[in-house]
């Protein structure tokens, strides 16, 4: 990828996003895709580094990464929203309210949450914020969803996962952080709120499920 090419920061979160997509449906393939699925996400992680940040990426900023003490509301609101959504899960899974005991894997949950929210809230929408603020925020959450949907088309045979729902609420979700992100001008609401989730979710949880890469 030239980087005269994407001088645009609206192309530069497109071909983030289209690669951690191409990525997420191979990575479970054959030995081939999953080969294939390496170099994609070596092929992003290129991108980030070497085209993006010489553009003054957005989530270098100082402000992305100040402490929302002048939008303790919106910090309230995601933090409500993270455990309100983790309570209704738990209940939905036919898990009690809230964790009884802890697991390893949830510090792993955690950090691949907060990795995703340096991604997509962080660099993709980011970057698309320059080219629209609110329309950053939709294409995060597309970028998000889509990437969180793609990765259980496969192994089939395993899967039993709704991906319609899986989108749509992945969606919906993006929405709500990327406003977070957008009207505290930080990315600390989104760290939080999505660790918080993954915290309630996964707390019990002994074992990494099949999904995990």
């Amino acid at each position: 990828m030239h980087s005269a090419k994407l001088s645009h920061p609206l192309a530069r979160s497109l071909a983030i996003s289209t690669g951690l997509w191409s990525f997420a449906v191979l990575y479970r393939g054959t030995t081939a895709m999953q080969i294939a699925a390496s170099v994609v996400l070596l092929a992003t992680a290129f991108l980030i580094v070497i085209v993006l940040f010489p553009h003054n990426a957005e989530i270098l900023h100082k402000n992305t990464w100040r402490w929302p003490s002048e939008s303790r509301k919106v910090l309230l609101l995601s933090i409500m929203f993270s455990v309100s959504l983790a309570t209704w899960y738990r209940i939905s899974e036919q898990m009690k309210p809230l964790p009884v005991s802890i697991h390893w894997f949830v510090i792993l949950s955690v950090l691949i949450g907060a990795t995703e929210e340096l991604i997509f809230r962080g660099v993709v929408q980011g970057e698309a914020s320059r080219w629209n603020t609110t329309g950053a925020v939709y294409l995060s959450s597309l970028a998000f969803a889509g990437y969180k949907a793609l990765l259980f088309i496969l192994p089939a045979d395993e899967n039993e996962t709704n991906l319609s729902n899986l989108f749509i609420f992945t969606f919906l979700a993006g929405i709500l952080l990327g406003y977070a992100r957008k009207n505290s001008g930080s990315i600390w609401p989104c760290l939080v709120a999505h660790g918080l989730f993954d915290l309630l979710v996964y707390m019990e949880t002994p074992n990494p499920p099949w999904w995990v890469w």
